[in-house]
C-alpha cells in the first residue's frame, strides 16, 4: 500500500514574505490550493491513504471558514482514505460540514482505524503517556499519527520522547509540528518522520518542501521525501568583499542564483566589507533581477571597510590581522586587500550571518 504523509499546511495563514500586492494575492491563493494539489499527487502516485498530521489550518477561525472547501476536496477522492489529527494551531476546532465517508478523524482518545494490513492509530494532543499500555498486532503495519515535538531518548519535557515508543511494534510514526523534513529511528523496526510543510510561507521556511511517500510491505515500511511545492524559497548569502565595482557585485550575485528557477522566491543577503564600493543600493540590485524570479529581495548586511592605516596602529586583534597580512611578502596587494576584508568581516561578525 502507498500512503502520503503531510502536515502543517496552515491553510488560511498570512504570508510572512513581504510581496507586492499582486504576488501576495496570487501566492495566498496558491497556498490555499495546496491541499488539493497534495490530494492530486496522492492519486497520481497510486496512494490508498493520506495522513494529515495536524495544523491543516492556521487558526480555529480559518478551520471554520475553510473546512467546507477541504471536505469537498476530500470527497472528490473517494478511492483514498484520509486520516486526520488536529494540531496546536487548530486546537479543538471541528471540521464544519458533513464529513465524507473516506475521512477518519482522531479524537480525544486513542483511536484505531484499519485498512488492509495497516493499522492507523493516534489521538488529538498526543503525549507519550497515551501509548504506555498500547497493545499492537505484531503482524500488522502499525502507524502512529500525532502532532507534537519529539525528543531523543527519555526527555519527558517533549510531547513524544522517542525512547518511550521503543519496543511497542510501531513501524512508522507520522508526525507534524516542525516545518522541515527530518527523521529519527525509534528502534530496529520503527522510524519517526516529520514531512515538513508542503509550501514555504516566508524566508524562515527555505528549501524543497513537499510530503512523504510511504510504501508498506510484509516486512515493514519504506519511505521517501516527495518534493511537491509550487515554489521554493531561497535565502542565499553573497560575500561582496572582492567586488571592485557595481558590475562585480552583479556578477557575484548572478553566480549565487545560477541554479534558482524562474518560479522561485529569493532573498539575497549581502555580507562582507565594502573595500571598493562605498555604498550599496538594494533597489538597484533588485532591479538587476527584474523579471528573472517570482520575487527577489535584497538584505544588505555589508559594512564599510575601515581605514587600514588607522587599524595598522591599533592595539587589537584587528590591528594584528592588518599588520600580519600587510607584511606578508607572499601575497600580492590585491590578495592582501581581500584577505584583510574577509578577516575584518569575520571579526566583526558580519561574515556568514544567521542560519
Amino acid at each position: 500500500m502507498k500512503i502520503l504523509h503531510t502536515a502543517d499546511l496552515h491553510l488560511g495563514a498570512p504570508m510572512r514574505a513581504i510581496l507586492p500586492p499582486r504576488e501576495q494575492k496570487l501566492r495566498r491563493e496558491e497556498l490555499l490550493s495546496s491541499f488539493l494539489r497534495l490530494s492530486e499527487a496522492a492519486r497520481r502516485e497510486g496512494c490508498a491513504a493520506v495522513i494529515i498530521a495536524g495544523d491543516l489550518f492556521d487558526t480555529e477561525a480559518a478551520a471554520m471558514m475553510l473546512s467546507p472547501s477541504v471536505l469537498d476536496a476530500i470527497g472528490r477522492f473517494p478511492q483514498i482514505d484520509f486520516y486526520y489529527v488536529s494540531g496546536n494551531h487548530e486546537r479543538e476546532a471541528e471540521l464544519l460540514g458533513k464529513a465524507p465517508e473516506n475521512l477518519h478523524i482522531f479524537g480525544d482518545r486513542v483511536t484505531f482505524f484499519e485498512k488492509e494490513n495497516v493499522v492507523f492509530f493516534g489521538k488529538r494532543g498526543a503525549k507519550y503517556t497515551d501509548f504506555e499500555n498500547i497493545c499492537l498486532q505484531e503482524r500488522k503495519i502499525n502507524i502512529l499519527v500525532a502532532h507534537g515535538a519529539w525528543a531523543e531518548g527519555y526527555n519527558r519535557g517533549a510531547d513524544l520522547p522517542l525512547g518511550f515508543l521503543r519496543g511497542k511494534g510501531i513501524d512508522y510514526c507520522a508526525l507534524g509540528h516542525y516545518h522541515s523534513y527530518s527523521e529519527r529511528r525509534i528502534d530496529y523496526r520503527g522510524i519517526a518522520v516529520y514531512p515538513g510543510c508542503p509550501e514555504g510561507r516566508g524566508f524562515d521556511e527555505i528549501g524543497p518542501k513537499g510530503a512523504v511517500l510511504i510504501e508498506t510491505a510484509a516486512h515493514g515500511v519504506s519511505h521517501r521525501f516527495l518534493p511537491l511545492c509550487r515554489r521554493t524559497l531561497h535565502r542565499i548569502e553573497v560575500c561582496v568583499s572582492d567586488a571592485k565595482s557595481t558590475l562585480d557585485l552583479f556578477m557575484l550575485c548572478d553566480g549565487a542564483v545560477k541554479d534558482v528557477t524562474r518560479e522561485d522566491l529569493v532573498r539575497l543577503v549581502l555580507t562582507g566589507a565594502r573595500v571598493n564600493i562605498p555604498m550599496i543600493d538594494p533597489l538597484t540590485v533588485e532591479r538587476h533581477f527584474l523579471g528573472r524570479f517570482y520575487h527577489v529581495e535584497i538584505e544588505d548586511r555589508t559594512v564599510a571597510a575601515p581605514v587600514l592605516d588607522t587599524l595598522y596602529r591599533e592595539s587589537s586583534l584587528r590591528g594584528e590581522l592588518v599588520r600580519r597580512v600587510s607584511e606578508d611578502k607572499a601575497l600580492t596587494p590585491e590578495q592582501k586587500k581581500s584577505v584583510i576584508a574577509l578577516g575584518l568581516a569575520a571579526l566583526n561578525g558580519t561574515l556568514g550571518g544567521d542560519v
